[in-house]
């Protein structure tokens, strides 16, 4: 018996043992693996060193920039000075600013500048926005460019003050008008005028209704106006509308007005210059195509308010050799029947006493703005249901001699070539 015995008690040490041996060697493959390995202790120790490294170097341009800010009284930095300050720490390379990646001296680490400094920036001339809140800055004012867009590079369209040009993805042109909804500090206000400007005045009542009255228990619409798409549900877009504009401004403090009278090419609504304008259409065909000019997630096209077109012609009128656009003809070069028109080299696009419709941007611009007096009236979203001609356009046609200012209806159903529309573009 005491034989057989420690016969089983060494066969028992012996299967422990070598179970023990396979543990170990099993726990040692284990704890290699987690040390090496792409996502092992080790490699992961490396990874986290570099990253801290990389904030650091991050976090000590974002410093100087702050110190420079504050040096310059908290002005923000521009691109230029971005890049300037970010190339102490390595090489920077890239076309526009959101393409330029800095290459650390230090740790050959890559950051791009927009991670260095992103919603602040300010554009250059030229420079293609990438974000909703990029600024662009002249004149000691700040205007915002919507994604995608490009600020001009070219003389005279680069200023806030003389109308800051833009273009959009598709190359439509579009002016900026700097205003607040409520005026403060001196600014431009941003808000109808309906006793600055003639007002035409039709079976003894007059054209001034405020969009935002179109929801109003008073408000009728007549057989031919619901048959031409003029309902209650186009006054509740309306309403819509104005209220997201007015929210807009108090955003961004400013908004875009499309440089020409809305033009045809191949059949689609374009914002461009020496383009047929898009003429004989209704009402609600213009409300229609404005807002299938821009539809990108931070802007929005819209057909020309009445809001939006006073003060846009205020903005215009606020210069002092332009200061009475809305309600005199005889010092502009802009199509009227009576006026001669002539290119900028002074030769004679059109004699004086012609009725002849011209293309669009083909007389002389105001704040880089073109015909908001002349060539075609111009609908908008100004309505008097109540009224026998519903719709209302502004500014004057090639056929007469009314001012940018006028206000005049007609009916809902008319779709003549003396009568096209404008388009303006607000930020989300």
């Amino acid at each position: 018996m005491k034989g057989k015995s420690e016969k089983t008690s060494r066969g028992i040490t012996l299967i422990a043992l070598v179970i023990t041996i396979i543990i170990l060697l099993i726990l040692a493959a284990v704890t290699i693996g987690a040390l090496s390995g792409n996502n092992g202790i080790l490699s992961n120790a490396a990874k986290a060193k570099q990253e801290t490294e990389k904030a650091e170097i991050l976090e000590q341009i974002r410093l100087d920039i702050y110190s420079e800010m504050a040096n310059n009284l908290g002005k923000d930095p521009t691109d230029a000075d971005i890049e300037r300050i970010a190339g102490e720490y390595g090489k920077v390379e890239g076309n526009t600013f959101y393409d330029k990646v800095l290459t650390t001296t230090e740790g050959n680490y890559k950051i791009k500048l927009s991670e260095i400094w992103d919603s602040s920036t300010t554009l250059q001339p030229g420079e293609a926005a990438t974000a909703n809140r990029n600024k662009y800055e002249s004149d000691g004012k700040t205007a915002v460019v919507p994604e995608g867009y490009t600020v001009s590079n070219k003389e005279g369209e680069m200023s806030i003050d003389d109308g800051l040009v833009i273009y959009s993805p598709n190359g439509d042109e579009y002016v900026w008008i700097p205003c607040t909804t409520d005026g403060a500090n001196g600014t431009l206000q941003y808000r109808r005028e309906t006793t600055k400007w003639t007002i035409e005045n039709d079976n003894g009542t007059k054209a001034t209704r405020d969009e935002l009255t179109l929801l109003e228990d008073d408000v009728q619409y007549s057989s031919t106006d619901l048959a031409n798409g003029v309902n209650e549900e186009v006054a509740q877009k309306i309403v819509n509308q104005v209220n997201a504009e007015k929210a807009s401004i108090e955003k961004y403090s400013g908004f875009y007005i499309g440089r020409y009278e809305v033009g045809k090419e191949d059949g689609k609504a374009v914002i461009k210059q020496n383009k047929e304008p898009y003429a004989s259409i209704r009402w609600v065909d213009a409300y229609g195509l404005a807002q299938g000019i821009e539809s990108g997630n931070n802007a929005t096209s819209y057909l020309c308010s009445s809001y939006a077109y006073d003060t846009a012609l205020s903005f215009i009128e606020s210069k002092t050799e332009s200061s009475d656009y809305g309600s005199n003809i005889s010092k502009y070069n802009g199509n009227w029947k009576s006026k001669q028109v002539v290119d900028k080299n002074g030769n004679v696009i059109k004699e004086a006493g012609v009725a002849q419709r011209l293309n669009t941007g083909l007389t002389t611009a105001l704040c880089n703005i073109y015909d908001m007096g002349g060539n075609v009236g111009e609908m908008t979203t100004e309505l008097n249901p109540n009224l026998s001609e519903t719709v209302v356009l502004r500014g004057g046609n090639y056929g007469n001699d009314d001012p940018a200012g006028n206000r005049w209806d007609y009916e809902s159903s008319h779709a003549v070539a003396d009568s096209g529309f404008r388009a303006t573009l607000f930020l989300k």
